[in-house]
């Protein structure tokens, strides 16, 4: 057959023995092939597919696409033969950095014998296509795909090298290879990720590294420092006479941490001071000794300057503070004030931007102002807001003090818990707690202490240790509690999960709460620390310290002093992400991570996309060699534009200073890479942010986005479930079935989800015309089961063949009412008709059309139950045929329902389904007119 157009073709087979063997066997010329095998070693990883399958292990099935033009790609594999899991057809994964790119996991065959895959795709121009190809399933090494490369050496091996094992079959030997090798005598190593054998060794392409090309190599490695030693305690203070007393509890708090920790002294011993007050810097001091830091900060708390107000600009002194300030890694940031935050939005955006690089943790105490400052404190205000939202973003606390005696014991408190080599485990930030949330707390070594920070009003956790106990007082150390803030301490926890039960008093208030693994006072090893860092390809470094809105953001994190006998090479990682959306807290990814020997980043996830100012709370959890899990928490914040990628300097948006002058990233130029570049026709708005022209967004409005969005899709929620029936002699038994049953379908539907279905209609028709028709709320259907009831008893003496349901489900669509106006039926509902004569399809064939088209624009899940009659040799009433329903039958499958023909007394089963019809979703459809 020649010069055939695209699409499907069918075929029907016959022989003149019906009973014998036959084979057929269809091939065409095509540019488009497939090539492929199978792996049941490292199933994901394995880029060496051999050519047939292994019995009673699982294969992965891995496939490339020879010939195909971008964006032609494979789509879904099955498999035919004796026994296995892969009959009908499976979606196929993408990997990246593979020469057979597209695999599935797994499938297992129970028995041997030959099998066939049916691999299906779409071609350059959307045209479908299938391919198809036999293979064994054996038992016993399989045989690769490749023929190995003729030896040169004439004789047997006598020795395998690299790991292979020597085979003896009488006088012969030969060597079976560990993966990654060939050769007579597994000399030769194998290169992959594009690598190129000469004289015996691999050459790698950029990016590749390893005996085989097998590691990634990030090029350049990131510049970014990674030591945990000594943090630096920065201290942002607002200076004048009416804080004395309050300085004088935070020197005393510093002198006594430092005393703690005179077994490891020059652990605590950096501090920087930033002087504050009256919308000015007076000073800003950097300290190497307790005793530099306490002959200075004496004269915080002997001040006689009374200036200044119930408000400052306390961001742009911490932001101030940090210019040209090289912090060292887990620093941390407290800001004592007593006014309440008075900046320009630019100063919170510029210490946001500045501090992604140093990640130091903000806290923010906001001490109770004086009764004779006339200030008035409201925790609801802008000021107190901004503090909020700095201190969660680099997973800190905003902490109001209303007893000014209590400033000791919260800073020190706070302080103490967390300041020798903690980790943070947990960030939780909701602004409605509500009550029973509850969360994981993964402790992976002995010797720790478990410390909970929470804010929030009338605040509890319940906590449950690895052995199932709850801890009560004696085991969950109240440290303090003073306001809405309290502390407690877990000493010597066993390694394992903790669950976290949080309650609050209103469940609707907001809270905070942070978990920290930490030494308390005792020495001991290094803990794992975990940074991390975003990344735009899989050989990558970390480039950006925070992700991108509208990029692809890949996460990499780096892992140190975890231990130098890790087992990296099946080191598993994975990632999960929240975000606060529409009043919830909704996982919005999580992400198994790949493990990359040749970057400072080494644990590299799959990407995801952010809104601008989105706040995304992560858990990063890592397995270690005694097979307890790391866990590691912290915030990301999306923005619009690129964070500083290095220390801060008087380069701007990540622009770097070389022999004085400023080396730009794309999209930015100027003297001081100051001014940003849009593309297609933007232009720089405020804070350089890209105002872009419509149809297109983004940081630099390099992205297409729709001018005129289209629906929103519906995800089944809030729809209506209507019930179809035909009151007819024939069909009251039908009407008596649901009289019966329906009630407790009802109950079962409102027991699936409370925002499913929202209304209930009843339809009732004949072979005149409709009859009737009720409306009710989901919660009180009385009418419609009272309806249903009537015409239960109401003895239909209509028994004609023909009835009219097109023009019932037309009135469904059309006629409903809501007072004056009228109520469409909306997306995704449910309709169920029964019926047991045949609809008027002839009579009226362009309703029946029309309407089938309007019914099919809904989304409807549409389901007819047609009676059988036992009496019709047709199995259908009047001895109607196939034809006589072909309207109704193609409604019903095209909206991914189905027309069942059956016994009124089996009805009652048939009304079960209806309630798991929530939520649900075809996973296999097929459809053929002869099943035969």
């Amino acid at each position: 057959f020649s010069l055939l157009t695209p699409g499907y073709y069918r075929i029907t087979a016959s022989a003149d023995n019906a009973h014998s063997r036959c084979l057929l066997q269809t091939t065409a010329q095509t540019g488009l092939t497939i090539s492929g095998g199978f792996s049941t070693d490292e199933r994901d990883r394995n880029d060496f597919p051999t050519r047939n399958a292994v019995v009673h292990q699982f294969n992965s099935i891995m496939l490339h696409l020879n010939g195909g033009r971008s964006p032609a790609e494979l789509k879904t594999i099955s498999v035919i033969g004796t026994s296995n899991y892969v009959f009908r057809p499976r979606i196929l994964d993408k990997r990246y950095g593979c020469g057979y790119e597209y695999y599935f996991d797994s499938m297992f065959c129970m028995v041997e014998g030959s099998y066939a895959m049916i691999v299906e795709g779409v071609d350059f121009n959307g045209n479908p296509f299938r391919r198809a190809a036999s293979f064994q399933c054996t038992s016993g090494p399989p045989e690769p795909t490749t023929t190995p490369h003729p030896t040169t050496s004439p004789h047997m091996p006598t020795h395998c090298d690299n790991g292979g094992v020597l085979l003896i079959d009488g006088l012969k030997t030969s060597c079976i290879c560990q993966d990654h090798w060939k050769g007579n005598m597994c000399q030769q190593p194998l290169c992959i990720n594009g690598g190129t054998l000469i004289d015996g060794k691999c050459f790698c392409t950029t990016g590749f590294e390893g005996i085989h090309c097998e590691d990634v190599r990030c090029e350049p490695n990131s510049e970014h420092s990674f030591g945990v030693d000594r943090p630096t305690l920065v201290l942002v203070v607002r200076v004048r006479e009416q804080m004395n007393d309050v300085m004088e509890q935070v020197q005393n708090a510093v002198d006594q941490i430092s005393a703690n920790l005179q077994f490891d002294a020059n652990y605590f011993s950096r501090f920087h001071v930033v002087y504050f007050n009256d919308y000015a810097n007076f000073k800003v001091a950097t300290y190497s000794s307790i005793y530099e830091f306490d002959n200075d900060f004496f004269k915080a708390t002997i001040s006689n300057h009374d200036d200044g107000g119930c408000t400052d600009a306390v961001i742009g002194a911490v932001a101030t503070g940090l210019t040209n300030l090289e912090l060292s890694t887990n620093s941390m940031i407290y800001v004592v004030t007593d006014a309440l935050a008075d900046d320009a939005q630019s100063m919170t955006d510029m210490l946001m931007q500045w501090n992604s690089y140093f990640s130091a943790t903000i806290n923010f105490i906001y001490v109770e102002p004086t009764a004779d400052s006339g200030c008035q404190t409201d925790l609801s205000d802008p000021g107190f807001r901004a503090f909020e939202n700095v201190a969660n973003s680099f997973g800190g606390l905003s902490i109001h003090v209303s007893d000014r005696s209590k400033v000791y014991d919260v800073f020190y408190n706070h302080l103490n818990s967390i300041v020798y080599k903690s980790q943070l485990m947990l960030t939780v930030d909701r602004e409605e707690c509500g009550n029973g949330l509850v969360k994981t707390v993964m402790i992976e070594g002995k010797n720790e202490n478990l410390v909970l920070i929470a804010n929030g009003k009338g605040f509890y956790p319940l906590v449950i240790n690895p052995m199932g106990e709850q801890l009560d007082e004696n085991t969950l150390i109240t440290l303090v509690q003073q306001d809405y803030l309290t502390i407690w301490r877990v000493s010597d926890p066993i390694p394992g999960n903790y669950y976290i039960r949080m309650t609050v008093n209103p469940a609707t208030s907001a809270c905070s709460l942070r978990a920290y693994q930490a030494r308390y006072q005792t020495p001991g090893p290094e803990q794992a620390d975990a940074f991390w860092s975003i990344a735009l390809d899989v050989n990558q470094d970390g480039k950006y310290y925070q992700p991108l809105a509208g990029w692809d953001n890949h996460p990499v994190f780096h892992v140190e002093n975890l231990g130098e006998n890790e087992d990296w090479d099946h080191a598993f990682a994975f990632l999960n992400m929240y975000t606060w959306r529409n009043g919830e807290e909704k996982e919005i990814y999580a992400s198994n991570g790949l493990y990359r020997d040749g970057c400072q980043y080494k644990f590299y996830f799959p990407s995801f996309r952010c809104s601008p100012n989105e706040k995304l709370l992560y858990e990063f959890f890592l397995r270690n060699n005694y097979g307890f899990y790391i866990q590691r928490a912290g915030v990301m914040d999306c923005y619009n534009f690129i964070p500083t990628p290095v220390p801060p300097s008087e380069c701007h948006n990540g622009g770097v200073m070389v022999n004085e002058t400023c080396l730009c990233l794309a999209h930015f130029s100027g003297d001081k890479c100051q001014q940003v570049i849009c593309e297609h026709g933007g232009t720089p708005g405020f804070m350089d942010q890209c105002i872009c022209p419509t149809g297109w967004g983004g940081a630099f409005c390099s992205f297409a986005i729709c001018d005129d969005p289209g629906m929103p899709p519906s995800y089944g929620y809030h729809v209506d479930m209507a019930f179809l029936v035909e009151v007819t002699k024939s069909g009251v038994d039908q009407i008596k079935q649901l009289v019966e049953y329906l009630p407790g379908v009802i109950r079962d539907i409102s027991s699936q989800h409370p925002d499913w279905i929202d209304r209930l209609i009843l339809i009732g028709y004949n072979s005149h015309d409709v009859i009737g028709m009720v409306d009710a709320p989901m919660g009180n259907p009385s009418k419609l089961l009272d309806a249903l009831s009537q015409w239960a008893d109401s003895n239909p003496t209509d028994d004609r063949c023909v009835v009219r349901v097109w023009e019932a489900i037309f009135q469904l669509l059309h006629n409903r009412q809501d007072g004056h106006n009228k109520r469409k039926l909306p997306r995704k509902s449910v309709i169920n008709i029964f019926q047991s004569s045949i609809p008027d399809n002839q009579g009226d064939a362009i309703q029946a059309l029309s309407t089938s088209e309007e019914l099919l624009e809904t989304k409807a899940l549409t389901n007819v139950f047609q009676w059988l009659d036992p009496s019709s040799d047709t199995r259908w009433r009047c001895e109607g045929n196939q034809s006589d329903f072909q309207y109704i039958e193609q409604a019903a499958r095209r909206g991914d329902g189905k027309m069942y023909t059956l016994a009124n007394d089996v009805i009652k089963n048939v009304l079960k389904m209806v309630p798991t019809l929530f939520s649900s979703s075809i996973v296999y459809k097929w459809h053929n007119e002869d099943c035969a």
